[in-house]
C-alpha cells in the first residue's frame, strides 16, 4: 500500500492505494535505486523532477512516437473505463481508488463511445432472443 498524504492531493485528503502488479515493480525498482536524503522516488540525477507536463510529453513522445498528443487525464479516463467497465469493479470501489468524490465527476471520465453503444445492443439483443 502507498498513502498519499493530504498535503499531496489535490483536495488534501489523504488516500490509500494499493499497489499491484507492474505498477508495484516499477516502485520497487525506482525505491530501490533512489538517492539517500532525497525524498522523491523519481528524479533526475537526484533532482526532483520540475515540469511534470514536459516530462510527461517527453514520456508520451518516447512510448507512443512523436506525433502523440496523450495527456495525464487521458490515463485517468482508461483507468475509469478499465475498472468500471473491464474489471467489474463497482462504481463505489471505483470511485475510491480514482479519488472522485461524486458520481458525477467519475461520469465525467467513464466517457461512453461507439463500442460501449454497439455492446450494449447486443447484450440487449442476446436478452430479447432468451426471452
Amino acid at each position: 500500500m502507498i498513502r498519499l498524504r493530504p498535503e499531496h492531493s489535490k483536495n488534501r485528503e489523504g488516500r490509500l492505494r494499493p499497489l499491484t502488479g507492474e505498477l508495484r515493480e516499477i516502485i520497487h525498482r525506482a525505491h530501490s535505486r533512489r538517492r539517500l536524503g532525497l525524498s522523491a522516488v523519481f528524479h533526475r540525477r537526484g533532482a526532483p523532477i520540475g515540469n511534470f507536463r514536459k516530462a510527461f510529453t517527453t514520456a508520451a513522445k518516447t512510448a507512443f512516437g512523436p506525433n502523440s498528443s496523450l495527456i495525464p487525464h487521458d490515463l485517468r479516463r482508461c483507468g475509469v473505463r478499465n475498472l468500471s467497465r473491464t474489471s467489474g469493479v463497482s462504481t463505489h470501489m471505483a470511485m475510491a481508488l480514482t479519488g472522485h468524490k461524486t458520481q458525477s465527476v467519475f461520469r465525467r471520465y467513464d466517457i461512453i463511445d461507439e463500442n460501449d453503444l454497439r455492446e450494449a445492443a447486443a447484450k440487449l439483443d442476446l436478452h430479447l432472443a432468451s426471452q
